[in-house]
């Protein structure tokens, strides 16, 4: 049996072996703020969309009933389901507010900026609706659902609106760099959008792509992706979505589980429960090329970004071994997350997938100024990608990695808490900051941040959490004692009020605590272990070191 002595003197000697393996890794930024920017309600308000401008202001739009906090101030909605698009600046400050709604029910389904920050927003509606501005939607006498594309100013006004005047979803839109507006979405028989209208067979249900212009709404030219032919079994409906090159070619994403069958094209079929489809439309419309991956589990995609030179990188999740094309991803059984890069040919030009014991996912994805791209998701357990790994407090984790436009792990991120937690969406401005939209319950740490919400089921906080782009130094670079610690450890070159927190050997959050006016922090209680403690002082600057607690 180890005396306590030896005990410590083992510790110290892992400590050390840990710092001089943690200075030779490459590090990753830091989190330098968060902020609880509002309870997300019931469970059908969780997929609210969120888009991100250059100067890391944050557009977050959703659906709610009864009542909702965003930011500082609580909507109560005037009907069934109400939709709401507020602005956040880079600290989490809401700039604006902005709601809608009627006694019946409007839904929001996604948000796109232009470059000039102003927002277009897609969802559906039944009863007719004064937007604002004077203009108004206007809903059909039958009570069927309509949709709509609403483009408000980066001050929030309202400018235009367009919609359909047929039954139809407004799922996923996209912008290029002309400000040409790009819609997709379902109808069943017929849409008519503006003065344009497609007619299909009866009963098959078919995915449809627009051109809208920025300035006015009117539609360009409105054509049918694929459809599907009716089913003599159980139908499950997928969201299309949009990502939109520069230059105007359109990449349609979307998951399919049933044959979808392209005019003048293939008809896929799905190698297991479901598979992911990517198919691309030149500027004017024209069907490129269509690819098709997945395997013989669940697979799927969340979201997707193209550079410059019109590369698309995609996220989602695979179930076990998947194939992109020519390149295979073996898996281990749970969901693994993934992130694959397509040249503007259709040819797969590489894919990193996220390992894990537990499940986890890649949900959101963009791109920095260069054209790396980021994700975020979540993840339970342990997850690894290239030479980082992260390990969940307890449930899901948000997870956050960067990597290179030629697919290598640049670093890793976490944050979380006991409970489920997972990114959602992120966006990085022109500096290469990272800004991450979560949701949360319980306590959830972001470095020295922790945001805290009730557990109840099925309903999150949302959070927004700011990553510098600035590295972290993967060792304090300050005095602090005494090392080995029993009761309290002085950090004179911290101020009082200072947040620190004490993570375990498992990165698991142990005590989060503020330097006392006597530059100390209490480690008493504290099973006797090596630990990483993390501070964050007053200009932002981060700071990591090892403590034994005896």
């Amino acid at each position: 049996m180890l005396t306590r002595p030896i005990f410590s003197r083992l510790l110290l000697l892992l400590f050390l072996i840990s710092s001089l393996s943690l200075q030779a890794q490459m590090t990753s930024p830091n989190w330098v703020s968060a902020t609880d920017i509002g309870s997300n309600g019931k469970a059908l308000t969780l997929g609210g969309p969120v888009a991100f401008d250059k100067q890391g202001n944050t557009y977050e739009a959703g659906s709610f009933n009864n009542s909702k906090r965003v930011g500082d101030t609580v909507l109560t909605s005037r009907g069934d389901l109400d939709i709401y698009l507020a602005k956040y600046s880079p600290a989490g400050k809401r700039l604006w507010l902005r709601q809608v709604g009627t006694p019946f029910m409007e839904y929001v389904k996604d948000v796109v900026l232009d470059q000039a920050g102003n927002a277009y927003v897609t969802g559906s509606f039944v009863s007719s609706i004064a937007v604002g501005n004077n203009l108004t939607l206007n809903g059909a006498a039958s009570g069927e659902g309509r949709s709509f594309v609403i483009r408000y100013s980066s001050q929030g006004q309202p400018e235009w609106v367009q919609q359909s005047t047929t039954q139809a979803r407004f799922d996923g839109i996209g912008i290029d760099a002309a400000d040409n507006v790009y819609l997709t979405g379902t109808f069943l028989d017929s849409v008519t959008v503006g003065s344009s209208t497609i007619t299909a067979s009866p009963d098959d249900f078919v995915m449809f792509l627009a051109q809208l212009s920025a300035t006015t709404g009117a539609v360009q030219w409105l054509i049918p992706v694929y459809h599907y032919p009716p089913q003599p079994y159980v139908f499950y409906y997928t969201y299309p979505q949009l990502a939109v090159a520069p230059d105007g070619a359109v990449y349609f994403l979307n998951t399919f589980y049933e044959p979808p069958v392209f005019p003048g094209g293939p008809t896929l079929t799905s190698r297991g429960e479901s598979d992911v489809l990517i198919a691309r439309y030149s500027a004017r419309g024209t069907l490129e090329w269509v690819r098709q991956y997945g395997g013989p589990d669940r697979d799927w995609i969340e979201d997707g970004a193209v550079d410059a030179a019109g590369n698309l990188y995609v996220t989602g999740f695979i179930t076990g071994a998947a194939s992109f094309g020519p390149v295979a991803s073996s898996g281990a059984g749970d969901a693994d997350g993934y992130l694959a890069a397509y040249s503007p040919q259709g040819d797969v030009r590489w894919v990193q997938r996220a390992e894990g014991i537990g499940n986890g996912f890649w949900s959101g994805v963009c791109l920095d100024p260069t054209g790396n791209p980021y994700v975020t998701g979540g993840f339970a357990g342990t997850t690894k990608a290239g030479a980082f790994s992260l390990t969940s407090a307890g449930g899901l984790d948000v997870g956050v990695a960067a990597y290179s436009a030629q697919g290598a792990v640049r670093w890793m991120q976490r944050a979380g808490g006991p409970n489920d937690d997972f990114g959602t969406h992120l966006g990085v401005d022109a500096q290469g900051d990272a800004y991450v939209f979560a949701r949360f319950q319980g306590a959830c740490a972001f470095g020295p941040f922790t945001l805290t919400a009730p557990v109840t089921d099925d309903v999150y906080q949302n959070g927004l959490a700011h990553l510098s782009s600035t590295p972290v130094v993967a060792s304090l670079p300050l005095a602090f004692y005494p090392n080995p610690a029993s009761d309290q450890l002085h950090l004179p070159g911290l101020s009082a009020g200072t947040p620190v927190q004490l993570l375990d050997a498992l990165g698991r959050v142990a005590r989060t605590i503020t330097v006392s006016a006597a530059a100390q922090v209490s480690v008493q209680g504290l099973l006797p272990g090596l630990y990483t403690l993390r501070a964050t002082d007053a200009k932002g600057q981060s700071f990591a070191g090892k403590v034994v607690v005896e």
